[in-house]
C-alpha cells in the first residue's frame, strides 16, 4: 500500500509539473543566459526567440543547430537516461529543482544562479540536489547545438524522464538574470490545507488543480 502511494504521488508531482511549466511560462519574458560551473565558462547564448504563448512549443529547437539534422532534445533525453542508470535517485532530485524553480518566477532556471542571495541561498532550496548534472546537461547540448540551448528548457527536458506517464515538453524558455533568495515563496510542508490553496491559486491554479 505504501509503495502504490509513492507511485501515485510521483505520478500526480509529475502532471501537477507538466501542468505549471506550462501556467507560469507566461512569468518567464526575462532575456538573456545565466552562467553555471566554473569561472569564467563561456555563458550561453539564450534561444533565438523570445518565448510567448505562440513561439513556446514542441520542438521549439528542430533546424536551430549548426547541423540541422541534429536532435538536441534528444541528446539531453539520452544523457539524462544514462545517469539515471548510474543514481536513479537523480529524477525526483531534477524532479523538485524544477517545482523549486518554477513556481517563484516561472521555468526560468534562476535557481542555478550562485550568488550570496540568490534563489539557492534561500531556506527551501538548502536540500535542492542535481546542479552537477544540469551542467553536464549544459556541456552536452553545447558541444551538439553551441550557444542555443537554455538552462530552463534543460531542466524542463530532463525532469519529463521521471519514470511517471510520458509526456511531451513545450520548449522556448529563455534563462532568466534575476535570483533574489528573498522571491522564493515556496508552500512550507506544514501549511494549512487553505494556506497551500492560496499559494498555488497566486499561480493561477484552482483548489481541484492544486
Amino acid at each position: 500500500m505504501r509503495l502504490l502511494l509513492i507511485v501515485a504521488l510521483t505520478i500526480g508531482a509529475m502532471s501537477l509539473l507538466s501542468q505549471l511549466s506550462e501556467a507560469t511560462h507566461r512569468l518567464n519574458l526575462q532575456i538573456g543566459p545565466i552562467i553555471i560551473g566554473s569561472p569564467g565558462r563561456k555563458p550561453p547564448i539564450s534561444p533565438p526567440a523570445t518565448p510567448t504563448s505562440s513561439t513556446l512549443k514542441i520542438g521549439f529547437y528542430k533546424g536551430s543547430c549548426p547541423n540541422q539534422n541534429v536532435d538536441v532534445e534528444a541528446i539531453i533525453t539520452t544523457k539524462v537516461q544514462e545517469e539515471f542508470q548510474k543514481d536513479p535517485t537523480i529524477l525526483p532530485a531534477l524532479l523538485r529543482m524544477q517545482f523549486h524553480d518554477c513556481f517563484v518566477h516561472g521555468c526560468d532556471a534562476s535557481i542555478l544562479i550562485a550568488g550570496s542571495s540568490s534563489e539557492r541561498t534561500a531556506g527551501p532550496n538548502f536540500s535542492v540536489r542535481g546542479y552537477d548534472l544540469i551542467d553536464t546537461l549544459k556541456d552536452v547540448a553545447e558541444t551538439a547545438c553551441p550557444d542555443v540551448v537554455s538552462c530552463a528548457d534543460i531542466i524542463a527536458i530532463a525532469t519529463k524522464e521521471g519514470g511517471g506517464p510520458r509526456y511531451l515538453v513545450q520548449t522556448g524558455r529563455r534563462d532568466g538574470l534575476i535570483s533574489k533568495a528573498q522571491d522564493v515563496n515556496l508552500p512550507s510542508p506544514s501549511a494549512s490545507v487553505s494556506q497551500i490553496i492560496s499559494a498555488f491559486g497566486a499561480k493561477s491554479f484552482k483548489p481541484e488543480e492544486m
